[in-house]
């Protein structure tokens, strides 16, 4: 091909469709969701190959002759979707989290959920250990730095807030009693810093873990962010939906949204963990709704399914059986592109296969991974134009070269900063101190942008 005008198309085109840990099949879904399930073209050797962007179309044959343009885009193809791509998300730094205070581990095998504090942005809570998690307040280290594969050396944040249950004792009623079929254990599943009839709240959702005969319970609630004085509201259920497809992650929407899918205020949740029932996904669900200030415990609030994945029927191409991503949030850059970030891997770490606890080991079989969802396509959901099996990501990012590389670690949260335009995603089970009993959780944070 000596034209270089065809050479320059066929290296925009490669450009285009290079998904970092994504394939062909994903480019192909992708293409089908942005063009209306475009066809592909008749003709032995032919394949039709759509940018997933949708600016860039060629056909193209064995030898790669016959091309045929249908557009070309002339400025940046992100920007031009309004999407975010992996090549928007740069590794900038980690830390850890306080060590043992007076013989307490503080945040020791906790981390399972985190949540910027957007009323400061200087600031996260997090969980402790499990069962019956308490959340935490610590700071944000400004000397962030790379962490070199080893578990030492990073900088560590500071305790603004002792750990406290947030449920004000709730969670005991509601959640893990022995009266609801458990064992007095409960997991707190995601936490989210929300506006609620005009109060900063911490919305939390928390989930049963003991539930042998999957009784269903009321899993979503919200408390003050003065934690020795929690204030706690709710929980609640989310509509006829189950907690094991709800009571995860838990991330507010932009107003704008909202607006668009006829919800106040919208928070979106989803669970999507190890722990699968029968009601489990098979890939990150989004339910929408508003957190009342006030309802009675126990209270069924209006949801709005916008993806669901039923397990082991959903027809979705690009998600294995096998996958698992605990957080999620909404990412806005201030240039105007956006995505709804799922943050996981494509198969659970198990601490006890192939390593001891603690060993160096590789990562990357297990795929720590970002999702990338258009929310457009969550709103065509809501206007009945899809449903809400028929989502699939746009786009998957690799983070085997952000996570320490230690034996039984899992990615767990991701929780954006808006005012910084970055990311903190928590990194379980990173023993971070020579005491290989104290796996305090590492936070990794990228850039946006």
């Amino acid at each position: 091909m000596d034209d270089p005008d065809l050479r320059d198309l066929f290296e925009r085109a490669d450009e285009e469709l290079e998904l970092r840990g994504g394939s062909l099949d994903a480019v192909k879904t992708r293409a089908g969701q942005r063009t209306q399930r475009a066809r592909v073209a008749a003709g032995a050797g032919a394949l039709a190959l759509f940018a997933v962007a949708g600016l860039v179309a060629v056909s193209l044959v064995d030898d790669r002759a016959n091309v045929t343009t249908v557009d070309v885009a002339t400025e940046d193809p992100a920007a031009a979707t309004g999407l975010l791509t992996a090549n928007d998300f740069e590794y900038v730094g980690s830390f850890t989290t306080p060590e043992a205070v007076g013989g307490e581990t503080l945040f020791g095998f906790g981390g399972r959920a985190a949540t910027i504090n957007s009323t400061t942005g200087a600031s996260m809570f997090i969980t402790t250990a499990e069962p019956n998690e308490r959340v935490g307040e610590i700071s944000i280290p400004s000397d962030l730095r790379p962490h070199d594969g080893a578990r030492n050396g990073l900088p560590t944040a500071e305790l603004l807030q002792a750990p406290s249950d947030v449920t004000g004792g709730r969670g005991d009623e509601f959640v893990g009693s022995a009266a609801r079929g458990g064992q007095d254990d409960f997991r707190i599943g995601g936490l989210e810093v929300a506006d609620v009839d005009g109060e900063a709240r911490l919305h939390w959702t928390a989930w049963q873990f003991f539930n042998v005969g999957y009784n269903d319970v009321a899993g979503h609630g919200h408390s003050s962010l003065d934690l020795a004085a929690p204030d706690p509201q709710g929980p609640w259920y989310l509509g006829a939906e189950t907690t094991y497809s709800t009571a995860g992650y838990v991330f507010a929407a932009p107003d704008d949204f909202a607006a668009t899918i006829d919800v106040d205020a919208a928070l979106i949740s989803g669970f999507q963990d190890v722990a699968r029932t029968p009601d489990g996904s098979q890939g990150p669900p989004f339910y929408a709704y508003t957190a009342p200030a006030a309802e009675p415990a126990g209270a069924r609030l209006d949801v709005v399914p916008l993806v669901e994945y039923p397990f082991g029927q959903s027809e979705s191409s690009s998600i294995g059986e096998a996958a698992v991503f605990p957080g999620a949030d909404w990412v806005d850059a201030s240039d105007g592109r956006r995505a709804i970030v799922a943050v996981g891997n494509s198969m659970p770490v198990d601490p006890n296969s192939n390593c001891l606890f603690g060993q160096n080991t590789d990562v990357a079989a297990h795929g720590p991974q970002l999702a990338l969802y258009d929310p457009s396509d969550l709103a065509a959901v809501a206007a009945g134009e899809r449903t809400p099996d028929d989502v699939e990501p746009y786009e998957f990012v690799s983070l085997a070269d952000v996570v320490v590389p230690v034996c039984g670690a899992q990615l767990t949260s991701i929780s954006f900063d808006p005012a910084s335009e970055r990311i903190f995603i928590v990194q379980t089970l990173v023993t971070a101190t020579p005491d290989r009993y104290d796996a305090r959780p590492v936070i990794h944070v990228l850039a946006v942008g």
